[in-house]
């Protein structure tokens, strides 16, 4: 579970586990505990992870990225920002789940993710067929924006592509563009390639 503070939160707040946000959790049996992460650090450990992986964290990229990261966090929508990059870093570097907290679950986490991106199943292939899901000619994927996709194992390819993406593509001035609109580019972009060169497009990390 991500939870973001922003700098004027004292560490008091932040701890407080009566806090309005954390009370709700920790009485339905949540066992809550706080880790600090920083973006650019969890983005450096995210490059070495990925070396050698079939789809890397590009490093010069990233290093460029953290340099300009003085002037991100002046940005407006920062806040909200850096919470999206420590998601996907955080998600490759460990695995996890990419999910809101408002999104109620009706069934078991193994059917509800049959067929999800880091489960049994492949991201960009229908659940009951081996061909590539066509996509519209606009270019728009039919997806919610509340998405809920597992990647149960770490360095799964596609947060990897994702990561890349949230670099090549940030704008720190448009809300939304660096959150699940990451996920929509790069599904888009990696479903195209397998659809012009007849591949089927596996992503599921198989051990």
């Amino acid at each position: 579970l991500l939870f973001a503070a922003n700098s004027s939160t004292t560490n008091a707040t932040l701890l407080d586990k009566k806090h309005p946000r954390l009370a709700p959790l920790i009485e339905h049996g949540y066992n809550i505990t706080f880790h600090r992460y920083d973006p650019a650090d969890m983005l450096k450990k995210a490059v070495e992870a990925s070396s050698g992986a079939s789809v890397e964290v590009d490093k010069t990229v990233a290093k460029e990225f953290i340099r300009s990261l003085p002037r991100f966090r002046r940005q407006e929508f920062w806040y909200s920002n850096e919470s999206n990059l420590l998601r996907l870093a955080l998600l490759f570097v460990h695995g996890g789940t990419y999910m809101d907290t408002d999104v109620i679950i009706l069934r078991s986490h193994g059917e509800a993710f049959a067929g999800g991106g880091g489960g049994s199943g492949d991201i960009g292939e229908s659940r009951n067929s081996s061909e590539v899901v066509p996509l519209p000619n606009d270019g728009a994927i039919a997806a919610p924006e509340n998405n809920v996709i597992p990647f149960p194992k770490p360095h799964h390819p596609f947060v990897a592509a994702a990561l890349n993406n949230f670099m090549l593509n940030f704008n720190g001035t448009i809300w939304g563009n660096n959150g699940p609109r990451v996920l929509k580019r790069t599904a888009w972009v990696l479903c195209y390639f397998a659809r012009i060169l007849n591949w089927r497009l596996v992503l599921a990390t198989r051990m």
